[in-house]
């Protein structure tokens, strides 16, 4: 049996969520960026990214992050959002589906849940934990340039 993707790219999102909630995340990303770059990263130490450092410029895995980090939006971008009460609806349709849904689907759309794959308990599950802190020590002492620790973060996390 394969593994479920943890680490997804944009197409690989899309094709478990569908092009209309990939598309408003999209659109969430896009507004985020701009205020993420301003609170540097408050949510993701809220959430116990073990990748999080102000070291980096940016999320060092975006192109290939979680889903869960996909849907995580801080209050103030969900409030500033360019989005329809509709579409707000639409983005709450795989929470519904998650409380009232089948497991097996739910089980590939966040497929750590409870724990944040990212966190320490969720980086311990996937059997990476050593691997990143490795990288993210070297990293945080200056002994990695941010372009090779990107490099090797996502070549860690792509392996799920």
């Amino acid at each position: 049996m394969k593994p479920l993707k943890i680490c997804l790219t944009d197409e690989e999102f899309e094709v478990l969520f569908g092009a209309e909630i990939a598309g408003l995340i999209r659109t969430l990303s896009a507004l985020s960026k701009q205020k993420c770059l301003e609170c540097r990263g408050k949510c993701c130490q809220e959430v116990g990214c073990k990748l999080y450092s102000d070291k980096f410029t940016s999320c060092p895995i975006y192109e290939i992050r979680p889903s869960v980090c996909r849907y995580h939006f801080c209050q103030q971008v969900l409030n500033e959002a360019p989005l329809s009460k509709q579409q707000k609806g639409l983005l709450q349709r795989p929470v519904k589906e998650f409380f009232h849904g089948d497991r097996e689907q739910l089980g590939k759309m966040f497929p750590l849940f409870p724990a944040f794959p990212l966190s320490s308990d969720g980086l311990a599950a996937l059997g990476i934990k050593e691997d990143v802190e490795s990288v993210m020590k070297s990293f945080e002492e200056g002994k990695l340039t941010e372009e090779l620790a990107r490099s090797l973060l996502k070549s860690i996390c792509r392996r799920f």
